[in-house]
C-alpha cells in the first residue's frame, strides 16, 4: 500500500486529486456563502457552484482526452473570475441591502450562471467534433453469415437445369 502511494505521489496523481477536492470544497463554500448572504438567492448561487464544477470537470476531461491542459475558457481564466468576484464583493459591501440591490445582484449572478453553462456547452460541442475527427470512421457494415445464408451458401452445388 505504501509503495502505491509513493508511486502515485511521484507521478503527481495524488497532488492533482488533492487539489481537485480542495478546489471543489472551496467552490462549494464560496457558493454557499454567496447564497446565504442577503444579496443573492441561494438557488442561483448553488447553480453557479454546479456550473463552475462542470467547467472544471470539463477541463480535466479535456486534459485526459487531448493531452493539453487549458486552464481557462477563451480569455477568462480562474484569476479573472476571482477578480470579478472580489469586485462584486466590494461593490456589495459598499452598498446596503435594499429592495433595488437584491434583484440586480441575483440577476447578475443568474446571467453569469447562464453564461457559464453556455460556455461549457460550446466547448463540449467543439470537443465532440474534434474527437469525431480524430476517431477513425467505423468500417462499412460487413456481411454477416446467418443460419439461413449458411444453408444456401456455396457448400451446395448450384442448381442446374436438365433439358432434354
Amino acid at each position: 500500500m505504501e509503495r502505491s502511494r509513493a508511486c502515485a505521489a511521484r507521478s503527481g496523481r495524488a497532488t492533482a486529486t488533492t487539489w481537485t477536492s480542495v478546489d471543489a470544497f472551496s467552490t462549494a463554500a464560496i457558493g454557499a456563502g454567496i447564497g446565504l448572504s442577503p444579496y443573492v438567492d441561494l438557488g442561483v448561487a448553488l447553480a453557479g457552484v454546479v456550473a463552475y464544477l462542470i467547467l472544471s470537470i470539463n477541463i480535466y476531461l479535456e486534459s485526459q482526452a487531448f493531452g493539453v491542459f487549458r486552464l481557462g475558457y477563451s480569455r477568462i481564466g480562474p484569476t479573472e473570475a476571482r477578480i470579478v468576484l472580489v469586485a462584486a464583493n466590494i461593490a456589495l459591501a459598499l452598498s446596503r441591502p435594499s429592495a433595488a440591490v437584491v434583484p440586480v445582484a441575483t440577476g447578475a449572478a443568474a446571467a453569469l450562471v447562464i453564461g457559464m453553462f453556455g460556455m461549457v456547452a460550446v466547448r463540449i460541442g467543439r470537443n465532440l467534433s474534434q474527437l469525431a475527427r480524430l476517431e477513425p470512421p467505423p468500417p462499412p457494415f460487413a456481411y454477416r453469415r446467418t443460419a439461413f445464408t449458411a444453408a444456401s451458401a456455396s457448400t451446395y452445388p448450384a442448381p442446374t437445369s436438365h433439358r432434354a
